[in-house]
C-alpha cells in the first residue's frame, strides 16, 4: 500500500509543503488527523508559477464574504481524508491486481486441470454431473472449479464426493476451511492453489491433487524467475551410452543486483531426483561444499558431479534442488540426458 505521504502528494500535484500555522492539526477540528501531521498539505496557485501556503482570512467567497477558520478547517479536513481514502482504495486494488501475464498463467493452470477432469468422466461416476457449469471466476478473473456430485449414488455415499479449486492470492480464504481444505503456495508470486476435496480414502474416486502437482510446475518454474540465484545443469556430452556414467556441470548464478553470500556448491547443498526417486551423483572433485562464498552481481559458481548410469536408452529428466532457500523458496533446475545403445 502507498503511504500516507505519497497519497497526499499526489492529491496536490506532488508538490509537498509544511502546514501553515494557523492549520496546524492542533487547530484542526478532529483530533482523528493528527497523525497526518507531517503529510497535510494545502497550495494555491500563484502568478508566474509556483505555490504559496493558504490561509483561512485570506480565502474568499465568491460573494466576497470572510470563511471563518473553523469552518474552512473541517473543509480541509472532508477533502483531505476523501483523497485519502480515495488513494487507499487504489493502492489495495494495485496491489490485488494480477500481473497480466501471471493472470494467463494461472488460467492456463486451472483450464487444463479442467479437462484433464473432463477426459476422466467415463472412468468415474462421481463425474458424471461435471461439466462447463462447474467452470466459474474469482474475484480476480481467474477460474475456479467447485463441483458436488448429485447423481443416484450419492445417497448411498456416506462421504458424499465434491472438490473445488482455483488460484487466489496468499492471504485470501476463497473456501470455506475444513480438514477437507489445501493450500499449496508460491510465496514469491503471492498465489497459491486453494481448495477442498472431499472423497473415500481408498483410491476408487477421481483424485484432483495429482492435477495439481502435475500443473503447478508451470507456476514453480514461473516463480524461480523471481528468485535472485539461477540454478542451471549441463551435460558434458549430447549423448551418453547405456551403462557409462553420467558427466554434467552445475552453474549457480547471482542475477540480482547485489553481492550475496551463498553456500557452496557440492555434496550437502544439491539433490537430485529421477522419477521422483534420489538419484545417486558425487561432485568429480569429491568436495562436500556449504561454505560460505560471496557471490557478486552476475557471478557464477561452477562444479562437476557424475550421476548414476541408465541401463536403457531412453531421454531422461532429472531435477535438482540447491538447499539453500530464500523466502521459502529454492533455485530448482533440470537436467536433460539422452542415452542411446552402445
Amino acid at each position: 500500500m502507498k503511504s500516507t505521504k505519497k497519497v497526499i502528494q499526489k492529491s496536490v500535484n506532488g508538490r509537498l509543503h509544511e502546514i501553515p500555522a494557523s492549520l496546524s492539526p492542533e487547530r484542526l477540528p478532529s483530533p482523528s488527523v493528527t497523525g497526518l501531521r507531517s503529510a497535510l498539505v494545502l497550495a494555491l496557485p500563484r502568478q508566474g508559477g509556483g505555490t504559496v501556503p493558504a490561509r483561512p482570512r485570506d480565502v474568499r467567497l465568491k460573494a466576497g464574504w470572510n470563511l471563518p477558520g473553523r469552518i474552512l478547517g473541517q473543509s480541509i479536513l472532508f477533502l483531505l481524508f476523501f483523497s485519502l481514502l480515495c488513494g487507499m482504495g487504489k493502492s489495495h486494488a494495485e496491489e490485488d491486481a494480477f500481473d497480466p501475464k501471471l493472470k494467463e498463467l494461472c488460467n492456463e493452470v486451472v483450464m487444463s486441470i479442467y479437462q484433464e477432469i473432463e477426459k476422466e468422466k467415463a472412468r468415474y461416476p462421481e463425474l458424471e454431473n461435471f461439466d462447463k457449469s462447474r467452470l466459474t471466476e474469482n474475484q480476480y478473473g481467474i477460474y475456479q472449479i467447485d463441483y458436488e456430485y448429485t447423481g443416484e449414488a450419492r445417497d448411498k455415499a456416506q462421504t458424499p464426493y465434491r472438490f473445488g479449486l482455483t488460484i487466489d492470492r496468499m492471504k485470501d480464504v476463497t473456501f470455506e476451511q475444513s480438514r477437507d481444505s489445501f493450500n499449496f503456495g508460491f510465496p514469491l508470486l503471492d498465489v497459491k492453489f486453494s481448495g477442498y476435496q472431499r472423497k473415500h480414502l481408498l483410491r476408487t474416486q477421481f483424485d484432483v491433487l495429482p492435477l495439481i502437482q502435475k500443473y503447478g510446475d508451470l507456476l514453480a518454474g514461473y516463480q524461480q524467475e523471481y528468485l535472485p540465484l539461477r540454478l542451471e545443469l549441463r551435460t558434458i556430452k549430447d549423448t551418453y551410452h547405456v551403462r557409462e556414467d553420467v558427466e554434467f556441470e552445475v552453474i549457480l548464478k547471482n542475477v540480482s543486483k547485489r553481492h550475496m553470500i551463498v553456500k557452496g556448491l557440492g555434496q550437502s547443498t544439491l539433490f537430485f531426483l529421477f522419477d521422483n526417486q534420489y538419484w545417486g551423483t558425487r561432485p568429480t572433485d569429491n568436495s562436500q561444499g556449504g561454505e560460505s562464498v560471496i557471490l557478486k552481481s552476475g557471478e557464477s559458481i561452477h562444479m562437476r558431479f557424475k550421476g548414476e548410469s541408465f541401463q536403457k536408452p531412453h531421454k531422461f529428466e532429472i531435477f535438482s534442488v540447491y538447499l539453500m532457500s530464500i523466502k521459502g523458496v529454492n533455485p530448482t533446475g533440470t537436467l536433460k540426458v539422452s542415452v542411446v545403445d552402445e
